[in-house]
Formats: C-alpha cells, sequence, structure tokens
C-alpha cells in the first residue's frame, strides 16, 4: 500500500509536466480558435472589434501563462473548461463518448490478448514448425502495417466489394438500442482493425517469453527430477512467460484508445477519438486538452497496474 501511494502521489507531477507540454504545443500550433469555428464568409462580415471582442471573452488575448494557470486552477475544482464549439461543458461531452471507445478497445482488446497470447504459446511449443513459420510471418507482418491500412482494406473488400459489413456511424438509424446484430456488425471492421497489430505483438512476445522460460535451469531441473511436462508447463514455464505479458497488456490499453483517434475518424465511430480529431480540426483547445488529460491518466495508471499484477504474478517482487 506504501508503494501504491508513493506511486499515486508521482501522477499528479507528470500530468501537470503532460498539461504543460500539451497546452504549450495546442497553443503554439498554426491556427487560431477563431478561423477554425467561423468560416470566411461570417468572418468577412464580422468587424475588427467584434472579432476582438469575442477573442477577449474566449480569453485568447490573454498572454499563454496567464491561460494555462487559469485552465489549470478549473481543472483542479473539476471543471475542464467548455468547449469552443458548441459551448457544452467538456466533462460532459468526455463521458458521452467514453462508452463508445470503451466499447471497441475493450472487445479488441480481449480478442487480441486471447489469440495472441494462444497463438503465441502455440508457437513455441512447436518452434520452428510449418505452423510456427506461418504465424512469425504473419505477426511481422501486422506489426509493420498501420492499423489504418487494415481499416481501408477492410472497407474495400467486406463493405464495398462484399457489402457485407456496414461501414459509417456505431448503428443504423431506427435500429434500437443495446447488443444488437446491427451494433455487432459496426463493430466487426474497427475492432478488427485496431486488434490485428495487438494480436501480433502478443504473438511475439508470448512465444519469445515462452521460449526464454523453457530454457531457464530451473525448467531443466524440473524435467530432471522427473516432474511431469504438464506441471512443468503450466508451474514452471507458463507462470515466468506471464510476467512481461503483463507489461504489454497494461501497456497496450492507452495504446488501443489512443490508436482509436484514426480508427474512429475512419469509421466515424462516435468516441473520444473522433471527437478529439474533430477537436484538433477545430482548434478547440479545452476540448482537446481535456481529451489528452484523460488519455494520459489512462497511461500513467496502466504503468502502475502494471508493476501492481507483477507483485501478483511473482511473489519475488517486492516494493522498497
Amino acid at each position: 500500500m506504501r508503494y501504491i501511494i508513493k506511486r499515486l502521489v508521482m501522477v499528479f507531477p507528470m500530468l501537470i509536466g503532460i498539461t504543460i507540454v500539451s497546452y504549450t504545443m495546442l497553443n503554439l500550433a498554426p491556427g487560431d480558435p477563431m478561423t477554425a469555428m467561423m468560416n470566411p464568409e461570417d468572418m468577412a462580415m464580422l468587424s475588427d472589434a467584434q472579432i476582438e471582442a469575442e477573442r477577449d471573452r474566449l480569453g485568447l488575448n490573454d498572454p499563454i501563462i496567464l491561460r494555462y494557470f487559469s485552465w489549470l486552477r478549473e481543472v483542479a475544482q473539476g471543471n475542464l473548461g467548455y468547449s469552443y464549439k458548441t459551448g457544452r461543458p467538456v466533462l460532459e461531452m468526455v463521458i458521452e463518448r467514453i462508452p463508445a471507445t470503451i466499447a471497441i478497445a475493450a472487445t479488441a482488446e480481449i480478442i487480441a490478448a486471447t489469440v495472441g497470447i494462444t497463438v503465441g504459446i502455440y508457437s513455441a511449443l512447436r518452434q520452428y514448425s510449418f505452423f510456427d513459420n506461418l504465424f512469425t510471418i504473419f505477426s511481422f507482418f501486422a506489426v509493420s502495417v498501420p492499423n489504418f491500412f487494415f481499416a481501408l482494406m477492410g472497407i474495400f473488400i467486406f463493405a464495398v466489394q462484399l457489402q457485407w459489413l456496414p461501414v459509417f456511424g456505431m448503428r443504423t438509424p431506427g435500429s434500437g438500442s443495446g447488443l444488437t446484430w446491427d451494433l455487432i456488425s459496426h463493430m466487426v471492421l474497427p475492432v478488427t482493425a485496431l486488434a490485428l497489430p495487438h494480436i501480433a505483438s502478443y504473438m511475439r512476445y508470448a512465444r519469445g517469453a515462452v521460449l526464454d522460460a523453457k530454457s531457464a535451469d530451473h525448467v531443466r531441473t524440473a524435467r530432471a527430477k522427473g516432474l511431469a511436462e504438464k506441471k512443468v508447463f503450466s508451474g514452471h514455464v507458463l507462470r515466468n512467460a506471464m510476467i512481461p505479458m503483463i507489461t504489454i497488456f497494461t501497456l497496450s490499453l492507452p495504446g488501443l484508445i489512443g490508436g482509436s483517434f484514426v480508427i474512429e475518424s475512419i469509421f466515424s465511430w462516435p468516441g473520444i477519438g473522433l471527437m478529439g480529431f474533430e477537436a484538433l480540426q477545430n482548434r478547440d483547445y479545452p476540448l482537446q486538452l481535456g481529451v489528452t488529460l484523460i488519455l494520459a491518466t489512462l497511461v500513467l495508471l496502466a504503468n502502475l497496474l502494471s508493476d501492481i499484477l507483477y507483485g501478483i504474478v511473482d511473489p519475488r517482487i517486492r516494493y522498497d
């Protein structure tokens, strides 16, 4: 508990550092919220005084340091600000979109971990076999290709050519709510595009971890003592091989949500990734900062979860 509390305390200065970098980069990037929110025709109808008055209302004329500390003070009180584009509270908008992102991210993670680890262990147990070579080639291909390529190929093959699956949105209008076949069919392509690179990563790491554990001295000793192969594998090989898998599992969670920026934009999936991408396009600083802050928090908490799980899987690990 002392270790966990110390790590949780360290999260706050790290988050502050992340917000400083993010806030500075957003405000120094080319473009302006005023020009992004209004089309050129509307801008032309406003006088310079009206434009400056609107900038003053949004606080865009204040020094960047003053704006940052004003924003940070509100965040400390649980207020992430208001969207420049819609005027709605950022926290409310993020909470609305999180379930849609979790739906595809959690499904992709479950599929990736289950398939990747299972195939990786099978490849390690059948080292240099035909299936091992086939899975290895697939893993290198899937890791090397970005997930948006899988998304575009999936759209072309299964939506355009075969017309088996829908492309855009989360549901067909009028299809109802809840877990329905319509929702599942809309999830297939984005979940597959998100999961494939992670399946390949799990396969490679699981295969390598099992091979390393199989060659360890204590495994050879267990075999020499006549212990059954199943007990050797479950008690000595698999238990030690799961330690690096914990790192991959916990650190891939934020990566899935971060990767949803591209995937949700391609499939118009109404999640936090699509909202963050639209916030970037609109120069909606409060909304983009709110999304960044939540993603950064997920990364830090995933790191903490990884350290805690280490101690559970391997009792030899102790925390000072």
